[in-house]
């Protein structure tokens, strides 16, 4: 061996390590992309969400304690029912331990044009006391919260996906905040392509989108939700889309479709407070884009207000930056 291909050989495996192995799956095939593990059902799902969600070792997330099936492939053989399946999302923190960006999910997922239905995530969590909802933490709420929670991470260097599917009006998703039906979040790499939601969409703090919660990029590296659509219900306290909450610099939507019902202002007195600056950055496709979105519409309802007797100390400055397609726009919005 040359000394190159010596050292090549030693970064390589310092990278495995430090990364470290993910957990094996009982399902069939192998994870590649032309022989992809194959989910034939509610049990299959669970065993990978389970694998993601659950660290190897210790209470808290790191890169390599958790699982993340990066680079590998899956693909969804038959319609979903999650009905009593005790389904979070793949790639949402586990009860106990603090939300964390180290818990993500890296593959692809194929949905094979099928349905999901029954996926009722309850990621908001009350005080028992008072009524209201608690903040994302280890004993808390829970953020980042869909279908996957984590799409990506930003250190990542090849693609992630969920292609294919459909998710019907049966399902609900609550959070802290920080969630959509397919993503909470999107990194750098990571699409959302052909995903069709009905979803009803529940948060109680800020950045919550139809399809995805926010979306992060870099340069030439752009996160993508293409050839979407939201009919569901997305009520939200702060910055809320149609398609994404927040969609970044460098991010990417494009051809997609709202014809849902988009709301956001103080709504619920479970709140954990009042907000005066509640019903910002609220639009048909994007809360706020620094990144493109083209080819879309926005043809359901767009709604800022308060909705509920405000009991804030500040002067209420509610519905400051809406629109049909961006409440606030530094990027590209084209036909």
């Amino acid at each position: 061996m040359t000394r190159h291909a010596f050292v090549a050989a030693v970064a390589l495996f310092s990278a495995a390590t430090a990364l470290g192995a993910d957990k094996a799956l009982t399902l069939s095939g192998s994870g590649s992309e032309s022989d992809p593990w194959l989910i034939t059902g509610a049990a299959d799902l669970m065993e990978l969400a389970q694998a993601c969600n659950t660290p190897n070792s210790g209470s808290s997330y790191t890169t390599s304690n958790a699982n993340h099936y990066d680079g590998k492939y899956f693909r969804i053989t038959a319609d979903i029912d999650l009905k009593d399946s005790g389904f979070r999302g793949i790639a949402v923190a586990a009860d106990g331990i603090a939300p964390s960006a180290n818990c993500y999910f890296g593959g692809n997922i194929d949905g094979g044009g099928h349905t999901i239905s029954n996926m009722c995530i309850e990621g908001a969590k009350f005080d028992s006391s008072t009524g209201k909802v608690l903040a994302a933490n280890a004993s808390g709420s829970r953020k980042w919260v869909g279908f996957v929670g984590n799409l990506g991470k930003s250190a990542m260097t090849q693609p992630a996906s969920v292609r294919n599917l459909t998710f019907d009006a049966s399902c609900s998703i609550s959070s802290y905040g920080d969630c959509g039906t397919v993503a909470g979040k999107m990194f750098k790499l990571a699409t959302v392509e052909n995903v069709v939601s009905h979803a009803t969409i529940v948060s109680y703090n800020s950045t919550s989108g139809g399809i995805a919660g926010s979306m992060a990029s870099a340069a030439a590296m752009p996160s993508t939700i293409r050839s979407c659509a939201f009919y569901g219900s997305l009520t939200e306290v702060g910055k809320a889309g149609g398609i994404v909450g927040d969609l970044g610099a460098n991010g990417v939507v494009a051809d997609c479709l709202m014809a849902g019902r988009v709301q956001s202002g103080n709504w619920s007195g479970q709140q954990a407070s009042q907000s005066a600056t509640a019903a910002n950055y609220v639009g048909g496709i994007a809360g706020s884009n620094a990144g493109s979105i083209t080819g879309s519409m926005a043809t359901g309802r767009v709604l800022a207000g308060q909705w509920i007797d405000y009991t804030g100390s500040s002067t209420l400055k509610w519905g400051q930056y809406m629109g049909a397609v961006a409440g606030s726009n530094s990027g590209l919005i084209a036909n």
